[in-house]
């Protein structure tokens, strides 16, 4: 890594500076890995793994920067200029197996040729831009720029992008009509603007057709292209607009800072967009699929050192966001390839992406509880010997007369929207199905009561609804710090709220499916009929299918938490007790990171996000590590 600058100064104001940079990276793997016969997995050959990859990166920079001020009020600043960056990457690997000696790595010794190949890539991009600045008594502040960026990445046609932006100040406590106030009113300032960014793929050689080795064809290697090029394809461009306010209070004790913003992204860039595959391939590296909009608001508050005695002084801190989301165009062939059909197993949740709806939707079936009774125990046949087989221990009995005081009568009948059972014509109950005419389960006493939404008598994808949203309503923190005489502490909380979390963890330790592992909670799990519980029965999968586990706001938790996330008590020593030991600081200080948190979450961490196109979920990853810190400050 290097970098030299250079700089002329024609005048005061007129400067020329000149950047050059180069940065070399090489990274190498080098594996040997021996034969052995262990169990469960043996390694009959061994095998040495080679690879080489060298990245240089040059960077050149050219600006012309103008700085005046005119009569002693007006201040003009002006850039233009110029950077050129450019990217060679090779690399090279290999592996050979069959080695005679476990001590002896060179590649010759290596009798069969596993694999061989490289690549080769260069990226380019030019930029051209300028920007003015503009002042008046500090009081009034513009800022203009115009970027247009080139990039090696997109077609002749798409390669170069337009790039504008403006943004103003105006600094409302320094007019004449705030003097009355300005003992209260220390600060306040209006801060507008506006701009366009742009976003390009990270991969190089889309515009060209790449080709590969397919066999053998006619005698010789025959080739053909692994890919469909990108000529079309556009710069991502995200439009934004901000509403500042700045505001201070006796003399900036108390400060706030508000932001209002919006932000539209257009041709949305995506890696890997399925395409039908009668085009001769499954996907393109990279498309334009669709728009997305953004908008919320921050804001943000604190203060300087409140004094509340000679020795003890207070400074508070707090922060609050919102940001919504939502999708307002893309292409129906993505739309299709994201939401795909629901497959009726058991732990999977569908990711949704809807036009007009937020990223992050969570979609499945009501939970509402445990069918208490199986279909031969629901007591509504048409032959009455038959309901009297079980005498009071039916749904029928329990709905009529309650039993052990409950009236919780439920059973796998279907009924209709006003809640009466649907007879067939022998007049016996209809059994609730799940995909009817594809698993056709049945349902039975102690499985899992999911709403049939349309009243069919049968469970599938049509009874699914929007079970809430993985994007916070609120987000924020705040802290407080207090010092006594020498002493500090420091705090810090962060927190969120309104958004939901699909607890993969909890279901996968409920399901009572497998051999797993299973949660405290199955031992209150459905055993026979008459069972009041919200825990289904036990039915391991290679007894006989069930479906308890399906996607439905059973798991769908509230991700609301407040976080103690760090503090820091330090203490400072005097320095004048501190002369006569040659001393001129010593801090001592013990910290703290992610303390404790406070949610009413079941999982191990509610600090979960949603990300890419899918819901926010727990997979029980590994929770955040808790840390302490003794730090030692001295200071000669």
């Amino acid at each position: 890594l290097a970098n030299i600058t250079g700089e002329i100064a024609f005048t005061k104001w007129l400067k020329l500076k000149s950047t050059f940079g180069y940065d070399a990276k090489f990274w190498f793997v080098d594996n040997f890995t021996p034969a052995y016969d262990w169990k469960p997995n043996p390694v009959e050959e061994s095998s040495r793994y080679k690879s080489d990859n060298k990245s240089f990166t040059y960077l050149w920079d050219n600006y012309f920067v103008f700085d005046h001020t005119f009569a002693q009020k007006h201040r003009v600043g002006v850039m233009a200029g110029s950077s050129a960056q450019w990217n060679n990457y090779d690399y090279l690997n290999a592996q050979k197996n069959i080695f005679m000696f476990d001590n002896i790595h060179e590649m010759d010794n290596g009798e069969k040729m596993y694999s061989i190949g490289g690549s080769q890539s260069d990226w380019a991009l030019l930029s051209l831009m300028a920007r003015l600045n503009y002042s008046y008594e500090d009081k009034y502040l513009l800022t203009a720029t115009v970027r247009r960026d080139g990039s090696s990445r997109f077609g002749k046609n798409n390669r170069w992008g337009f790039f504008p932006g403006v943004s103003g100040r105006w600094n409302i406590s320094d007019e004449p009509f705030m003097k009355p106030i300005s003992k209260y009113v220390s600060m306040l300032a209006f801060r507008p603007s506006w701009g366009i960014v742009g976003g390009e793929p990270n991969a190089e050689g889309l515009i060209y057709n790449k080709y590969s080795n397919t066999g053998n064809y006619g005698g010789g290697t025959a080739i053909a292209p692994s890919n469909l090029r990108l000529t079309d394809l556009k710069w991502e461009r995200t439009s934004s607009w901000n509403l500042g306010f700045n505001l201070g209070l006796f003399e900036d004790l108390l400060s706030f800072e508000l932001n209002v913003y919006h932000k539209y992204t257009k041709d949305l860039l995506m890696q890997n967009v399925s395409i039908p595959s009668s085009t001769g391939f499954n996907s393109l590296a990279w498309g334009n699929v669709g728009n997305m909009e953004n908008e919320g608001w921050e804001l943000n508050f604190t203060t300087k050192r409140i004094k509340i005695t000679p020795d003890l002084q207070v400074l508070g801190k707090f922060n609050i966001a919102q940001n919504i989301n939502q999708i307002t165009k893309m292409d129906a062939s993505v739309l299709s390839s994201l939401n795909g059909d629901f497959n009726y197993d058991n732990e999977n949740y569908m990711s949704r992406v809807q036009i007009g709806n937020a990223l992050g939707g969570i979609y499945g079936f009501r939970y509402k509880g445990v069918y208490r009774f199986d279909y031969d125990h629901c007591g509504y046949f048409a032959d009455a010997k038959k309901n009297d087989i079980y005498a009071g221990n039916t749904a029928a009995w329990a709905e009529k007369y309650g039993v052990n005081g409950s009236y919780n009568a439920t059973c796998p009948v279907a009924r209709d929207a006003n809640g009466n059972i649907i007879y067939d014509a022998k007049g016996n109950p209809l059994q609730m199905y799940y995909n009817y005419g594809g698993r056709n389960y049945k349902f039975e006493g102690g499985d899992v009561i999911y709403e049939d939404i349309n009243h069919d008598g049968q469970i599938n994808e049509l009874d699914m609804v929007y079970l809430g949203s993985s994007n916070p309503k609120l987000n924020g923190g705040f802290g407080f710090d207090i010092y006594y005489k020498r002493w500090s502490l420091k705090t810090s909380f962060n927190f969120r709220v309104g958004n939901k979390i699909v607890n993969m963890a909890r279901m996968k330790a409920e399901d009572m499916r497998t051999n797993r592992n299973q949660s405290t909670a199955t031992r209150w799990r459905w055993r026979k009929n008459g069972d009041i519980t919200t825990i289904p029965r036990a039915m391991s999968a290679e007894v006989g299918a069930s479906y308890n586990a399906l996607c439905s706001d059973r798991y769908v938790e509230p991700g609301d938490y407040v976080r103690f996330q760090y503090v820091q008590l330090a203490y400072d020593f005097a320095p004048e007790k501190l002369k006569r030991l040659g001393l001129r600081s010593l801090r001592l200080a013990l910290s703290g990171n992610n303390l404790i948190f406070w949610s009413k979450y079941s999982g191990v961490d509610p600090e979960h996000s949603q990300s890419g196109w899918s819901p926010c979920m727990d997979n029980s990853q590994t929770p955040r590590s808790r840390s302490f810190t003794f730090s030692l400050n001295i200071g000669f």
